[in-house]
């Protein structure tokens, strides 16, 4: 059937192609058509004042000067085709700004006084390009196309972009809700696949939704590859569905997203190339999703491959991320599946599995990498199901404060891959806990445990919280050597923990299989307890009684003694006078303070014990020695009678070790050593600081010795070469006494060829008031060639 065209000049102009129900064109079909009668009448229209065809080729052009009836205009909308406002049929071919037909379209649609409109893009032998920006903004405008061929090139009904500094599609404002982009594929030119340094082409996002506060509709959408394909603000209810990509920073960013974006079966794969130098920038930089602030959006049936993360949400200056929900989940080869930095976040999640090999394959993780990563604060998330795999440490990480996790069920396989004792879960920000409703199945985690030592994680354990309550007891878990626990957390400032037996039954700690400890209140009518109360150097046990006066009774079995074994002694009561009430008994010991005697209660009467008057004697059978001056007691000696007593070593003199053994940990004179082989060296960048040796050390006094060397290349030309101490990783400590270095003779450098450079020896002290690593570190200039380092360092506790 032949094609007729009829451009229309005036109120409504508008250029109109469409087909005639005639077995061929004439004058008189064109005339029915716009006149309003005959058999190809469209609608009723006024006369024409002038009417001009032309035929070529069953090509019919009819210039008229009267509006375009509505049924007229109806009728072309549902078939208009971006060839329609093309200057040529050649706007397919890839090389011509397709866009000037776009944007002629969308005024040509608004000049009408269409609301609405369809735009139909069909497929074209290379592709339409993009090449300027086109900003829509008085007609939902729909632009769908006819299909793709999904493959690295993409083809069909396809937009290609190469102009990065423009951002190609812009619906913008009220009038353009309801806009939708179907059936299309997009692609931009970015650099070839093979080097190591691969980066993309930053693009501006290829479509814009901008301040419409309502709908639009991206779906049934392939990129090939594209930098950032959308990016919205101040716009709800967007669905993005049915998108198949290979993305290089984002598919979707998202600011004041108000009501319920809806996100559905996406699908970012290796759909350009699965080339592992382009897979590792993406591993590196890409969040397929980055939310700012969202409200209620909703995600179900999400696949990502080999990104930095699936979903990452931020706190904008417009606020913050909130009333997320998630049906399925997976990343695959990804870093993290949610990057939540969001303060306040909330959200809920039906299934997530995140798997986290590195670009580079063979099972190696992601460094730093987690199913799930919390970094802002006051976080709730909701998780019904979670599977994990491959991690270098732990699957979870929550570093925000105040963060709960509840997951219902999870399995976690091959955390811990850096085999370091590493939990399946890392809490560590202040009051938070991940809470599972059970026991999560660990597998392949070389030995890993639940959580990180100290980490705050519930497994399995059922609470009987009361109505209104805000305090409860959470458990702590530990990695190997560490403790577990419980903890009790809330609002309050101040939380009494308890364990309650039923009935008349006791409590008892265990330990090793046997029962070590045990309380309980036989009778039933006891009034008193024992509180034991911590100091700075000191342990109370406190008896607490509703009676005015308590005793403390220490009742050992049978025959038993009770025994003070400590170095210090034991101190007795130091009271005034000798005590009346309650009534004394035989063996009840004090010291008088008024008196300075020490006092016993024999036979019923108080008597001095000893006489602390005496002065310094000659040490002989029966007699006491004390110390008057600066002198250490140092051995023991046997008088005749066989009494033990204590031989005076010289003035300032202490006793030292006489044989092969080391000082105990915490001692004086503890030592540490760490080297690092000439064969293990690390190698240098030039003008960047670099840590070879590292040593941890509790509090107290330290003299730390760092011996270094330079290895160089055989060429390399080295003008400056530098060690230091330093308790910062990775940064040159410039401080005086705490580096040495090794100055070129000439200005220009030196080249020594292969022979070891050693700077002067460094000795520091550092005064340390808690656990700190110390670091060795490297520093140098230099050209040409290589640079290695190596060397030992030496710790020893002084006092």
């Amino acid at each position: 059937m032949p094609d007729v065209s009829i451009v229309a000049r005036g109120p409504s102009s508008l250029r109109m192609k469409f087909k005639l129900g005639l077995a061929g064109p004439s004058r008189a079909s064109i005339e029915d058509a716009v006149a309003g009668s005959g058999p190809g009448y469209l609608g009723s229209a006024e006369t024409a004042a002038a009417i001009k065809v032309r035929a070529e080729n069953a090509d019919f052009t009819s210039d008229f000067n009267l509006p375009i009836p509505g049924i007229l205009k109806t009728k072309l909308s549902e078939h208009m085709s971006i060839m329609d406002f093309a200057t040529t049929r050649s706007i397919g071919n890839g090389s011509l700004d397709a866009a000037v037909a776009l944007r002629k379209a969308h005024d040509e649609f608004a000049n009408a006084g269409m609301k609405a409109a369809r735009l139909f893009v069909p497929p074209a032998d290379v592709g339409y390009l993009l090449d300027s920006p086109s900003v829509f903004s008085d007609v939902a405008l729909t632009i769908e196309g006819g299909g793709y061929l999904c493959g690295p090139q993409g083809g069909g009904s396809m937009f290609k972009i190469a102009e990065p500094s423009i951002v190609p599609l812009t619906y913008a404002g009220f009038e353009t809700r309801g806009s939708k982009i179907v059936g299309i594929a997009i692609d931009q030119l970015h650099p070839g696949t093979g080097p190591t340094n691969w980066a993309p082409i930053v693009y501006q996002p290829v479509v814009k939704i901008d301040a419409t506060y309502g709908e639009f509709d991206l779906y049934d959408v392939f990129c090939p590859k594209v930098y950032h394909l959308l990016d919205s603000d101040l716009a709800g209810r967007i669905r993005v569905r049915n998108v198949k990509a290979q993305t290089f920073k984002h598919l979707w960013s998202s600011e004041r997203g108000y009501d319920c974006q809806r996100i559905e079966d996406i699908h970012l794969w290796t759909y350009w190339t699965s080339d592992q130098y382009v897979q590792k920038w993406i591993q590196e930089n890409c969040d397929a999703f980055l939310m700012k602030r969202v409200d209620a959006p909703f995600a179900d049936r999400v696949f990502t491959y080999g990104h930095h993360s699936t979903f990452r949400f931020e706190t904008s200056a417009y606020g913050d991320a909130n009333h997320v929900t998630g049906g399925t989940i997976v990343a695959d080869a990804s870093k993290h599946v949610l990057l939540i930095n969001s303060f306040q976040f909330t959200g809920r999640f039906g299934s997530i599995y995140g798997q986290g090999e590195s670009y580079a394959g063979g099972g190696v993780p992601t460094v730093g990498g987690s199913v799930l990563q919390c970094n802002g604060d006051y976080t709730r998330i909701q998780i019904g199901a979670l599977a994990s795999e491959r991690h270098a440490k732990w699957a979870i990480d929550v570093p925000g404060t105040g963060c709960t996790i509840d997951i219902g069920t999870a399995i976690l396989r091959f955390p811990n891959q850096d085999n370091d004792g590493s939990g399946c879960v890392r809490v560590g920000g202040a009051a938070s806990v991940v809470r599972f409703s059970q026991t999560p199945v660990i597998l392949d985690g070389n030995g890993a445990k639940l959580s990180q030592t100290g980490t705050t994680v519930g497994a399995g354990v059922q609470q009987n919280v009361s109505a209104g309550a805000v305090n409860e007891i959470r458990g702590i878990a530990g990695a190997a050597g560490g403790d577990v626990g419980f903890n009790a957390i809330g609002t309050d400032a101040n939380i009494e923990a308890f364990l309650a037996s039923k009935g008349a039954g006791a409590i008892s700690l265990r330990a090793n299989g046997k029962k070590i400890f045990r309380v309980d209140d036989f009778n039933g009518n006891g009034d008193t307890n024992v509180l034991v109360r911590p100091g700075i150097g000191v342990t109370n046990v406190i008896v607490e009684s509703a009676q005015t006066n308590a005793d403390y009774n220490m009742t050992p079995k049978a025959a038993g003694r009770v025994f003070s074994n400590g170095s210090g002694g034991l101190v007795v009561p130091r009271i005034a006078a000798d005590p009346t009430t309650p009534a004394p008994v035989n063996g009840q010991i004090y010291y008088n303070t008024a008196t300075n005697q020490l006092r016993a209660y024999l036979n019923g009467a108080w008597a001095n014990i000893i006489d602390p008057t005496l002065a310094a004697l000659s040490p002989v059978a029966d007699d006491m020695i004390y110390a008057t001056g600066p002198d250490v007691f140092a051995t023991l000696a046997t008088t005749a009678a066989g009494r033990a007593l204590l031989a005076v070593a010289s003035a300032g003199q202490i006793p030292a070790t006489v044989t092969n053994d080391n000082a105990a940990a915490g001692k004086a004179g503890e030592f540490q050593h760490q080297q690092l082989l000439q064969g293990s060296a690390v190698a240098l960048a030039t003008a960047t600081a670099a840590d070879f040796l590292s040593q941890s050390l509790t509090a107290g006094d330290w003299e730390v010795t760092l011996a270094g060397y330079f290895l160089p290349g055989a060429t390399t030309n080295i003008t400056q070469a530098l060690l230091s101490l330093n308790t910062v990783a990775t940064t040159f400590n410039n401080t005086v006494g705490f580096k040495s270095s090794w100055i070129s003779p000439s200005s220009s450098g030196a080249v020594p060829g292969v022979a070891l450079i050693q700077p002067s020896i460094v000795k520091a002290r550092f005064s340390l008031a808690s656990t700190t690593t110390i670091y060795a570190n490297a520093y140098a200039n230099f050209t040409v060639s290589t640079l290695a380092t190596f060397g030992a360092m030496d710790c020893r506790r002084v006092r």
